[in-house]
């Protein structure tokens, strides 16, 4: 019985093997406890693979759960403290979920690799944990919209990374926490850019040492609270602040005089507070849009005079708040104002609107004030209310504006769009593209918008466009907002509907993309609207189940199946990959003998490699300066000079604990000397490293690698084996009923000749039936005698031969040769397999050497571009000549050619070794003839013959933003043109990333890349090797890092995660780049750190004279422009790529700096600078010398592949 358990045991265990192998035990463990306790857990949350199977909601790498994204999912129950099983958690996302209650369990602390926790519109109650401060890696805490109690936890102030801290509308309660040398507090978050605590029970005052100028808010929300005391002036050191809420409080004292300093300041709310003194001098606040210091004590004054200086306002509510005098007529005059209410006072005397007032004006609210006499004036058919003035009071006043009108909110909702509405039924709406589905429905609401004017359509036209837009990668067919209304807080509330792309319902994928969209404030509203939080409905419509589910539970089935019958080919099959893994794996061990990589400095400063204390001090250096990796030890060998007079290291760099790295670690170890973090000791100057592959990573499951023609071929061989045991299962059995009828034939007929024949017997002899019938005339009765026994029966066997051995021997045989034929037919279904996957591969092949083979759907009919034969190029740059030769990169080399019709083209060639697939290439083309915009470079057509692959652009005469900046193209960049090029440059990347189909992220952005035509146009270049995003993609994970040193995203590097912000950071550098006009990496300098580190915001400039470009050619306007246009750079330039602005944002910014600078943005281009005509060309640049950009920090085509 033993080796039958056994053998059933291994059986049993294989499948489960086979399914719970790609997720890590603990995890599995952790989310099974959080199921037992949740109800309405998703359908497909079944089997022991949450990884493999899919789970809706859970996203993993590596075999361990990274995020759990469960947003208005209706789940109840509690958060388990067994989530902090989960150590590799980075997202925690369960907003909109209202029945999870109960509190946050202390032991989430633990989740030390937590970036985003977001708990938005639940029922989570108590006091917020402590431990919440020790998520070192935390940039997103929103428990807003609960009912969590008690004080702040003084921990969250030692979460130094943190970018967004929303706690609001909750019954919070104590004082603000600052440290105090002991314990952390809030005015240590210097990199935060929100304090969101409004609508809470705060009180005490609002403490000095909170603010200072280091700080980086942008949003300070305290409304709704029971703070008292002063305001501290130390809000006017944070010089970021846009939005300054501190209304509905019991604040008193004067307002502090240097919140006028605030320039960036957009929404400033101090209404209903105790707050006394003069009214506060905001001369200088340009940005703000919306003013409301009504319901305060402020001493008796006319309007002050500040008002009339406002141009940004929008918005001005100044009720109750003493104001006496007549109401000036300039204050009208506003170009942005919308609505004007000082209801309330003691204005008194004519009122005069002016004849110039604002176009955008729709509301003057006065009531209750001294007003005798009103100046109308033609044309003015605004809302105006003058009740409770002396005007309204004469008998028989019939005025419009002596009537209190109906108070009603804008009753707009979303028009259909060009289509009649569908009469929908079972709960369904009707989208505005009038398709009946099941809307994802919540509230958006806009805590401090800068517009009043509720029945503007164009403001929800905008917001709609904008959700659209940046919904573009998840499943949405169209939105619609309805039920404008302003709250007694003042806030805008919308609601919302999000309708489904395709189907008439979302699936929870959907439904979790677009809730993490809103909780995790991906989405950005357009300007003006403000800082905002949603909160979604429950969606109980779900569109079936996930794939996944399916998909897991039949193929548990079949491979259940088919291992149980055929356990003895799979155990052969699994040992000979067994063994080839061991040889792969003695392989790659062998292999990490061989060096780590190679370094090279390009000009050491000593000639005597026999002198053994260099290479001392450079292992010091290399130990010393990654103290903080995995490092145990550094080997230098083989130096030597190569040609170039470069000194050549070979360089191994061994583990620390383990027997190898992890990618972490090898990821970490190359960015430090690939983005040129490790400086190595003076003498041995610039340098680069060549890393070597690296193929033995620690901490990886055996079955993570197995190839997938492996699995084809096991899946087939252990199919066709079931089919061969089936076959000898009947064989088998049709024989035992064969031998069974001959037994039973022998019974019958034991003188058969099989059994010996008739035997010979002395004295005895056989007789025939019909004999014995005449002899005893047919059996009569006259010849009957009597019956009695029939006597013995005779053995016919014959002797020494016992009944079984025939059958045995026999039996043997036949099973011997089924299972004989059986293997035949394995190999022969394996050497099937073999020649079908040939076949295939042949196919494949053909295919992609010919992509536009009729089966491939023949040449792409395209839209601006057009096929070119080999010999049609061939003529256009003179066979290809030297004379023609424009250059070479990455891709291949790119010669001028000038087609019959005499248009300009450049021909890039594409060498042999960075050809695409044919099947690429020609997606390759129909993408890129679907990008037209006037800064991207378009294709006019391609060529793909002879072994040839060609793309045809439009030829840009003044070369690359790289030649004009380093002095070689002769052509003088002023600052204004060089704003001229950035915005260019950046609509262009914006274009690839919003409107592009599909939306394209370029990888690669650099000075290089982006060229200048005839009139100094930026036109982004080089996109045609770039990653299409798909609808389902929030982001891309790839195999091999793609970019240029030094322009390349960090975290993009690191975790080869691409997003579109990955160019954004690319973007940053070549900002940096126009003002230097520096190489990303120069002599062993990195041009970002070179400008964080002389950054003086305080100093004219930013102290940054030093390192600009002297070519700039600054003006007197210029200064305020170009610290705007630093603070951009440096935004793009953020180490995570969610703190940085989206390219809409950059490109908006830009305009406004441009305008700032006095230029018109809407230009047609860059040359419309006087010095162009006048000294552009011929411009002896000072950093025309060759000598500085030796050291161009790119790093080797045949590693990264830039194209």
């Amino acid at each position: 019985m033993g080796p039958r358990i056994w053998v059933c045991s291994l059986v049993i265990s294989i499948p489960v093997l086979i399914i719970a192998a790609q997720t890590n035990n603990q995890d599995y463990v952790a989310l099974q406890s959080l199921q037992a306790i949740w109800q309405n857990t998703p359908p497909n949350w079944v089997g022991p693979d949450p990884c493999g199977a899919g789970w809706d909601g859970i996203r993993c790498n590596n075999s361990r759960v990274t995020s759990i994204t469960l947003a208005s999912m209706n789940l109840t129950g509690q958060l388990s403290g067994d989530i902090q099983e989960l150590a590799e958690l980075q997202i925690l996302d369960l907003s909109y979920n209202k029945g999870l209650t109960g509190s946050l369990p202390s032991s989430i602390g633990k989740l030390k690799k937590l970036a985003r926790l977001i708990v938005v519109g639940c029922g989570f109650s108590g006091l917020i944990p402590d431990t919440i401060g020790s998520l070192q890696q935390l940039l997103s805490l929103s428990l807003n919209s609960n009912n969590f109690i008690g004080g702040i936890p003084p921990s969250i102030g030692s979460l130094i990374n943190l970018y967004w801290l929303d706690i609001a509308d909750n019954k919070l309660s104590g004082t603000i926490p600052v440290s105090d040398g002991n314990t952390p507090g809030l005015d240590m978050l210097v990199h935060t850019k929100h304090f969101h605590f409004g609508q809470n029970h705060l009180s005490g005052e609002i403490p000095p040492r909170l603010f200072n100028s280091n700080m980086t808010l942008i949003h300070v929300l305290f409304e709704s609270n029971n703070l008292i005391g002063n305001i501290p002036s130390t809000i006017g050191l944070v010089q970021t602040l846009e939005v300054l809420r501190l209304d509905r409080n019991a604040l008193s004292g004067t307002v502090p005089r240097n919140l006028n300093s605030l320039s960036l300041l957009k929404e400033l709310y101090l209404s209903n507070n105790k707050l006394t003194g003069a009214l506060p001098n905001l001369t200088g606040l340009n940005s703000l849009n919306y003013m409301d210091l009504s319901n305060n004590s402020f001493t008796a004054s006319a309007v002050p005079s500040w008002v009339l200086t406002l141009q940004s306002l929008t918005t001005l509510v100044m009720e109750r708040v003493q104001l006496e005098g007549q109401v000036p007529v300039g204050l009208f005059s506003l170009p942005l104002l919308q609505t004007v209410i000082l209801k309330n006072n003691q204005l008194n005397s004519t009122l005069d609107i002016g004849p110039s007032y604002s176009n955008q004006l729709q509301l003057v609210d006065l009531q209750n004030n001294y007003i005798s006499a009103y100046a109308q004036r033609v044309g003015y058919n605004k809302e105006l209310i003058l009740v409770g003035n002396p005007i309204c009071q004469e008998t028989g006043q019939t005025e419009n504006y002596c009537v209190i009108p109906q108070p009603s909110n804008s009753s707009y909702s979303t028009p259909p769009n060009n289509c009649f509405p569908t009469t929908c039924g079972s709960n369904q709406l009707s989208s505005p593209n009038c398709k009946c589905a099941y809307p994802y429905t919540g509230t958006l609401t806009f805590r401090a918008p800068s517009f009043s004017d509720l029945g503007n359509l164009s403001i929800y036209t905008s917001l709609q466009n904008s959700m659209m837009a940046q919904s573009h990668q998840l499943p949405v067919d169209s939105v619609s907002l309805s039920n404008p209304t302003k709250n007694l807080d003042d806030y805008l509330v919308l609601d919302v509907g999000i309708f489904p792309s395709g189907l008439n319902s979302f699936n929870r994928s959907g439904i979790s993309g677009i809730a993490f969209m809103l909780s995790n404030q991906t989405f950005k509203p357009p300007s003006g609207f403000g800082p905002f939080f949603f909160i979604g409905d429950d969606y109980g419509n779900f569109a079936g189940i996930s794939p996944g589910t399916h998909k897991s539970t039949s193929t548990g089935v079949i491979i259940g199946a088919a291992v149980g019958g055929s356990v003895l080919v799979i155990l052969v099959l699994l040992a000979g990959v067994y063994a080839f893994r061991q040889k792969r794996r003695a392989e790659r061990a062998d292999k990490q003998n061989n060096p780590f990589g190679t370094l090279t400095f390009r000009a050491p400063s000593f000639s005597d490699l026999g002198n053994l204390s260099i290479y001392t001090s450079l292992q010091n250096s290399m130990m010393a300066q990654s103290h903080q990796l995995p490092v145990d030890s550094v080997s230098l060998s083989n130096p030597t000079k190569n040609l170039d007079d470069y000194l050549v290291l070979d360089v191994g760099i061994f583990p620390s604990g383990l027997n190898s790295f992890n990618r972490s670690g090898i990821s970490g170890i190359a960015f430090m000397l690939s983005n040129q973090t490790f400086k190595p000791p003076s003498g041995f100057g610039p340098f680069f490293f060549i890393g070597d592959d690296y193929g033995n990573f620690a901490g990886i499951s055996p079955g993570t690698h197995k190839s997938t023609s492996t699995g084809v071929i096991i899946g087939a061989a252990v199919g066709g084996s079931v089919l061969v045991i089936l076959v000898l299962l009947a064989g088998v059995y049709a024989f035992r009923q064969k031998r069974r009828a001959e037994r039973a034939d022998k019974q019958n007929n034991p003188f058969d000749k099989s059994n010996g024949g008739v035997p010979q017997l002395k004295g005895a002899r056989f007789f025939s039936f019909e004999e014995l019938k005449r002899c005893t005339n047919n059996f009569s009765e006259t010849n009957d005698l009597g019956s009695g026994g029939y006597g013995k029966h005779l053995s016919l066997s014959p002797p020494g031969i016992s009944p079984g051995t025939h059958k045995s021997t026999s039996t043997g045989v036949i099973i011997g040769a089924a299972v004989g034929g059986s293997v035949l037919v394995i190999l022969v279904l394996l050497a099937g397999v073999y020649a079908f996957r040939q076949k295939r591969r042949a196919e494949r092949a053909d295919k992609q050497n010919n992509p536009f083979d009729k089966s491939n759907g023949g040449v792409p009919q395209l839209k601006g571009a057009r096929f070119f034969s080999f010999e049609e190029l061939k003529r256009c740059t003179n066979n290809f000549s030297e004379t023609n030769d424009l250059g070479s990169g990455g891709y291949g080399k790119v010669y001028k050619g000038t087609l019959p019709s005499g248009q300009l083209v450049a021909i890039k060639r594409a060498q042999h070794g960075s050809m695409q697939g044919g099947l690429e290439f020609k997606t390759e083309i129909e993408l890129l003839s679907r990008v037209h915009h006037k800064n991207v470079v378009s294709l006019v057509g391609f060529c793909f013959e002879q072994v040839e692959q060609m793309l045809v652009y439009e030829y840009i005469p003044n070369g690359t933003l790289k030649e004009s900046l380093s002095g070689k193209s002769g052509i003088r960049l002023d600052w204004m043109r060089r704003l001229r090029i950035t915005l260019g440059a950046a609509r262009g990347i914006q274009y690839l990333h919003d409107h592009a189909n599909p939306p394209i992220i370029h990888r690669d952005i650099k000075t290089n890349n982006i060229l200048l035509d005839e009139r100094l146009t930026a036109k982004v270049a080089d996109f045609g090797l770039s990653k299409p995003m798909d609808d389902s993609e929030k982001g891309h994970v790839t195999t091999q890092v793609k970019g240029t040193m030094g322009y390349m995203d960090p975290e993009y590097y690191m975790t080869q995660h691409l997003t579109e912000k990955s160019d954004v950071y690319s973007f940053g550098v070549v900002m940096l780049e126009m003002i230097t006009a520096r190489s990303p990496i120069e002599k062993g300098k990195y041009i970002v750190r070179e400008v964080k580190q002389a950054m003086d915001r305080t100093k004219e400039l930013y102290n940054l004279h030093g390192i600009l470009d002297p070519a700039i050619g600054l003006n007197s306007t210029a200064p305020k422009s170009l610290e705007k246009y630093v603070d951009l750079a440096l935004r793009c330039l953020e180490e995570t790529g969610f703190l940085r602005p989206a390219m809409r944002e950059v490109v908006k910014e830009i305009e406004n700096i441009m305008e700032l600078a006095g230029l018109n943005p809407n230009a047609e281009s860059a040359s419309t600078s006087a010095s162009y005509d006048e000294g552009g060309k011929g411009f002896d640049h000072p950093y025309s010398n060759e000598s500085l950009f030796d050291y161009s920090g790119i790093y080797p085509p045949s590693k990264l592949e830039p194209k």
